[in-house]
């Protein structure tokens, strides 16, 4: 995450709603409404995030506000699973036995 996703993650999950941070960025540069909920969305898609129907939201730490006002892109997350299959297989069972570990078996898709 850089910078401003950082701090929107953080008010986040600490129960600021997105309504809220959006109109606190209200006339910001590269943090906006629409750059928040496409960050919310991207955590969802991710499983990171789940919708919540509360109603109540936490305060937002002037911090946040200062940081999302500076900052000149908008936030972005990046998602590094290109090991993701790798880290899944078995060592024992879905391994080469002739070439040995990480190079796995191949399998009918293969």
């Amino acid at each position: 995450m850089d910078p401003a996703a950082s701090v929107l993650w953080r008010a986040i999950v600490a129960g600021v709603h997105l309504q809220d941070l959006a109109a606190a960025v209200d006339g910001a540069p590269a943090v906006t409404a629409q750059s928040i909920h496409e960050f919310a969305e991207k955590l969802v898609s991710y499983g990171c995030l789940v919708r919540s129907g509360a109603q109540a939201s936490a305060p937002i730490d002037p911090a946040t506000i200062d940081t999302l006002r500076a900052s000149t892109n908008p936030p972005t997350v990046e998602m590094f699973d290109d090991l993701a299959d790798l880290i899944l297989a078995d060592p024992i069972h879905d391994v080469e036995e002739t070439a040995g570990w990480p190079i796995r078996k191949p399998t009918a898709a293969n």
